[in-house]
């Protein structure tokens, strides 16, 4: 559930402008990512499903904890 609020507060922001900023590095987010919400909460801290932050910062993190991500890119929709 987390993960589809993301999704949609994502697309939301693109549809109406809004730019949001990765909590860690300050940069806006040009991209639109999943993770699912069991890493995400694990990774970001925020088991709500809250939060911002840009790939390379949750990579960082997830290296932190020892963690290798793998990323695979797909058509949405």
């Amino acid at each position: 559930m987390a993960r589809l609020r993301r999704a949609l507060k994502a697309i939301l922001c693109r549809i109406m402008l809004v730019v949001e900023y990765c909590h860690d590095c300050g940069r806006t987010q040009p991209v639109v990512w999943h993770a699912t919400d069991d890493l995400w909460a694990q990774v970001s801290g925020h088991p709500d499903g809250s939060g911002v932050l840009c790939p390379d910062c949750f990579d960082r993190r997830a290296q932190a904890m020892g963690m290798l991500l793998l990323w695979e890119p797909r058509i949405h929709g």
